[in-house]
């Protein structure tokens, strides 16, 4: 009961796929707004990295974070660097619009090992 009179001290919310534009992690203090501190896991696989990620947000938060760290995560609002290479050069197709693909899904009809006659 005496913890609902309480104000909460920090408050969370997911965000299910936030990329950054350089494919790196943003753990910084929101710009131009006072005690917002948000933490950008960068690509798509980037949920593997939390546990390190989340101990450098704790050092953040308790003012223990390098100034390299706060540098190397700092806004880069649109920004690439001149040497970034794209991780997936190749457009977006669907699987099915592969020759490779193509009958996948038909009746094995005696591709499959239990469907082998027994010598």
């Amino acid at each position: 009961m005496l913890l609902s009179l309480l104000e909460p001290t920090a408050l969370t919310a997911e965000l299910k796929d936030g990329l950054a534009p350089d494919l790196n992690f943003r753990i910084r203090p929101y710009p131009d707004t006072k005690n917002l501190y948000v933490e950008i896991i960068g690509s798509n696989h980037g949920f593997k990295f939390l546990p390190v990620v989340g101990k450098s947000m704790v050092g953040m938060l308790e003012g223990k974070l390098g100034q390299e760290w706060l540098d190397f995560w700092e806004w880069r609002l649109g920004e690439r660097p001149d040497n970034f290479q794209d991780p997936h050069p190749l457009p977006v197709r669907e699987l099915s619009d592969l020759s490779s693909w193509k009958d996948r899904n038909a009746p094995a009809g005696g591709k499959l090992p239990w469907t082998w006659s027994r010598l």
